[in-house]
């Protein structure tokens, strides 16, 4: 006796049923333009100065750079550790960066309409400019924030 329910059947009603699993997902990334005047280091990338559009992944714990002028993609990972902002500023995507000499290191990301961010995971370059203090003393706080 032959089974009433196709192999094509099944094979669509799984294919639907993992875009509606995967939908919830793709909800949690967020993306914001900025522009960012200064080479940075995130993560164990060297990033030019420029326009870059940011997507923030919170499901992945992964944040993507999408250089506008190169053409160029870079992940970096981010922390599930969150950092918290005043609420009247957590309209905007916000970075930060933490400046070691002349050198500046992504440190925390925000996502437009979060009060809450996420901390990029520590590189061994950040690690050693930390330890050794950039050459010229405490750390200096960078921020730079994503236009409405």
């Amino acid at each position: 006796m032959k089974n009433p329910i196709s192999g094509k059947a099944v094979f669509f009603a799984l294919g639907a049923a993992a875009l509606f699993w995967v939908a919830p997902a793709s909800a949690q990334v967020s993306t914001m333009r900025l522009d960012i005047p200064f080479t940075f280091v995130a993560g164990d990338q060297v990033f030019p100065a420029g326009q870059y559009f940011v997507s923030v992944d919170q499901d992945f714990r992964r944040c993507r750079f999408d250089n506008l002028s190169d053409s160029a993609i870079r992940m970096i990972r981010i922390s599930p550790e969150t950092d918290r902002r005043p609420m009247e500023k957590a309209e905007q995507g916000t970075l930060r960066f933490t400046r070691y000499g002349g050198q500046h290191f992504l440190s925390n990301v925000w996502r437009p309409g979060q009060e809450q961010g996420n901390r990029v995971v520590a590189s061994k370059r950040l690690l050693e400019a930390a330890k050794s203090k950039g050459g010229d003393g405490s750390p200096t706080l960078v921020t730079v924030v994503a236009p409405n």
